[in-house]
């Protein structure tokens, strides 16, 4: 099935989608034991994240930032995670930065979709 990236309306979930491409093929290239023990992890929150992006796109204000909130707590792990992978040399830092780029931006966007999900 092929998504066409056009019709992504939710701006964090493109950043999302970005990140799970780009991060894909580095997390495949890891050594078993960091692949499947840490890089799992940062593909499922990724996925997760997208997940409740989607659900609080639809639902009630109460919901909607429940999901928000648990978003934003998925992101930060893995941001320790990523930092993880790069103090073990197992990315390069420019593959650090990249990444810790995508989830700076999104935990950004989900602070700011929280704070305007407050004043309505």
């Amino acid at each position: 099935m092929d998504i066409n990236y056009e019709e992504i309306k939710i701006p964090i979930v493109k950043t999302l989608y970005e990140t799970i491409l780009y991060t894909t093929p580095i997390i495949l290239n890891l050594p078993k034991p960091i692949k499947f023990s840490y890089g799992e992890t940062i593909l499922q929150n990724l996925a997760l994240v997208i997940d409740l992006a989607n659900e609080a796109n639809i639902e009630l204000k109460l919901i909607k930032e429940r999901q928000i909130v648990k978003a934003h707590a998925k992101i930060e792990t893995t941001k320790i995670f990523v930092r993880i992978l790069s103090e073990g040399k197992y990315i390069s830092i420019e593959e650090y930065i990249k990444i810790s780029k995508y989830l700076v931006d999104t935990s950004k966007m989900l602070y700011g979709w929280l704070q305007a999900s407050k004043k309505n």
